[in-house]
């Protein structure tokens, strides 16, 4: 089955006449853009996931696609700043486990969220309680922990570039040959 959109039509969101939109500056002026820019990511997050929102959408219903509904199979990286680790979109999971069914516009903006461009994306957690998948993550082991930290925070999601920096993820990522 073909993908709704090529990696072209994908590329042209951010270099198209939408690119316009999502790098557009707030309006203070060259000199205090760039002092801002030292301090806080460059642009705000609204225009980018409108655009995703508006892109990521069904034309009839107007509801947003979840990864389980993606015509191939996806491993979307992202990088959880709050918790130093690595953090998958699979729509092999998602079809499973529906704690793991995101909407495709929030994972694309949790993998574009380039650091010194655009601020992380928050976002929350979909796991029940007693749920081992994403358990993990956290290195805690009871349902109390879990709770205190579900209540406390978010995922806040980066770049998936950001983890294949260091070679060890790399290597994890990177497929094998066969014989």
């Amino acid at each position: 089955m073909r993908p709704q959109y090529s990696a072209l039509e994908l590329l042209e969101l951010y270099t198209g006449r939408n690119g316009k939109d999502i790098f557009k500056q707030p309006g203070y002026g060259k000199a205090i853009n760039f002092l801002r820019s030292m301090l806080k990511p460059k642009f705000p997050p609204e225009n980018v996931e409108r655009i995703l929102q508006e892109k990521f959408k069904y034309t009839i219903s107007g509801k947003q696609p979840k990864l389980s509904e993606s015509r191939t199979d996806l491993l979307i990286t992202s990088y959880n700043a709050h918790a130093k680790k690595p953090f998958y979109f699979k729509s092999s999971d998602a079809r499973q486990f529906d704690y793991e069914d995101y909407d495709m516009w929030q994972a694309a903006r949790a993998t574009s969220a380039a650091p010194t461009y655009f601020p992380p994306h928050p976002l929350g957690y979909n796991l029940p309680l007693n749920s081992a998948p994403k358990v993990e993550m956290f290195d805690i082991d009871t349902n109390e922990q879990i709770e205190k930290v579900l209540e406390t925070s978010k995922l806040n999601l980066l770049d998936g570039g950001v983890l294949l920096i260091t070679l060890p993820c790399w290597l994890i990522l990177k497929p094998e040959k066969n014989g």
